[in-house]
């Protein structure tokens, strides 16, 4: 659940961007569909990013809202990083030897790290939340619990529920399509 602004500024930075990095490993897919029109999104999520830092380097300036935002970054930060999924995942092996993306998750959790990386050392969150700077690459120090991970639903517990299966498919923005 996003509980204020500092909630919806922190998940746009975090989990928005984990989207983000997600889309990029599309970007050359075999899947027609797919490598499309993922330019597009990738081309809007750039505006997404700057938006969310902002509001974040905006709303780190303020005493009075500081630790609800760093409190909703420490929230989202761990299920961004984990939704990118595990390397080992069958899965992921598979959609990776096909061609249908082009990085494993590891890979994507390092594009997505040096994306927020500056943005929260920027706000003096980086080193709270684990997010370090290592030679010249942003790494995270915090352990994934993959207990309970399911694999193909990139989620750990709990079921998903057909109206937000739906939204993720984007039934509704199907009728907005336009080749």
């Amino acid at each position: 659940e996003l509980d204020g602004w500092a909630g919806m500024t922190a998940a746009g930075l975090l989990v928005d961007t984990a989207l983000s990095a997600q889309y990029a490993a599309l970007l050359n897919s075999r899947y027609t569909p797919v490598h499309n029109r993922v330019q597009k999104m990738l081309d809007e999520e750039k505006f997404h990013f700057q938006y969310a830092a902002g509001w974040a380097r905006r709303i780190a300036q303020v005493p009075g809202l500081r630790g609800d935002l760093l409190a909703a970054l420490r929230r989202y930060l761990a299920p961004a990083l984990a939704w990118l999924g595990r390397d080992e995942a069958p899965g992921m092996r598979a959609l990776v030897h096909n061609g249908v993306v082009h990085d494993e998750p590891s890979a994507l959790r390092a594009r997505y790290l040096a994306k927020v990386g500056p943005v929260l050392d920027e706000i003096g969150a980086a080193e709270a939340l684990g997010v370090i700077r290592d030679g010249g690459e942003w790494t995270w120090t915090g352990r994934h619990d993959w207990a309970g991970w399911d694999d193909a639903t990139r989620r750990a517990g709990g079921e998903l529920d057909e109206e937000t299966a739906s939204r993720a498919r984007g039934d509704k923005n199907r009728a907005l399509l336009m080749d």
